[in-house]
């Protein structure tokens, strides 16, 4: 992971990252199936994206939220749909 890190930090900041599952401790559920990856928290902890958008989680499944915010970083569940909007 080092390696993808040096790249991605020489090359300038990173706008969005998106992967199937959440990262562990944030939107992630409480059962195994539901947890979210600690390699992806780290990933994400050290690359610092605007957005890290992810699913796996349904919303219907009565508990996570929509929008999560970290620090700089905008956590979205994508469950369904997910429309971001950027301005010009």
């Amino acid at each position: 992971m080092k390696d993808y890190v040096k790249t991605i930090k020489s090359k300038g900041h990173i706008d969005i990252v998106i992967a199937h599952y959440p990262v562990l401790g944030i939107g992630d559920g409480q059962d195994k199936a539901h947890t979210g990856f600690l390699a992806i928290k780290e990933f994400v902890e050290k690359i610092k994206p605007t957005y890290f958008v992810y699913g796996h989680n349904h919303l219907n499944y009565g508990k996570g939220e929509r929008v999560i915010r970290m620090k700089d970083i905008i956590f979205l569940n994508a469950y369904e749909k997910c429309v971001i909007e950027f301005e010009k």
